[in-house]
C-alpha cells in the first residue's frame, strides 16, 4: 500500500491505495470505467473515420466503374 493524493468519491484527500509489485496504485473501479470509457471513445472515433474511408473508395469505385462503361467497357467482366 502507499499514501495518494488525489480525489476518491468526489473527496480529496490523502488515501491508502493498493499498490502493485512495482509500487504503481491498483486504479480504482472508477479510474477503470473512465479509462475504459475514453478507450472506447477513442475506438467509435476510428471506426466512424474508417467507415467514411471506406464510403469515399465505394464511390471512387463507383466513378471508375461509370467511366470504364463510357468507354465501353464492363467493369464487370475484367478479371481480377
Amino acid at each position: 500500500m502507499t499514501l495518494w493524493d488525489g480525489t476518491y468519491e468526489d473527496q480529496y484527500g490523502t488515501w491508502l491505495r493498493w499498490c502493485d509489485d512495482q509500487g504503481r496504485a491498483i486504479p480504482t473501479g472508477a479510474e477503470r470505467a473512465a479509462h475504459e470509457a475514453e478507450r472506447a471513445a477513442h475506438e467509435a472515433e476510428r471506426a466512424t473515420h474508417e467507415a467514411e474511408r471506406a464510403t469515399r473508395e465505394a464511390e471512387r469505385a463507383a466513378r471508375l466503374a461509370a467511366k470504364l462503361r463510357e468507354l465501353g467497357i464492363d467493369p464487370d467482366q475484367l478479371e481480377s
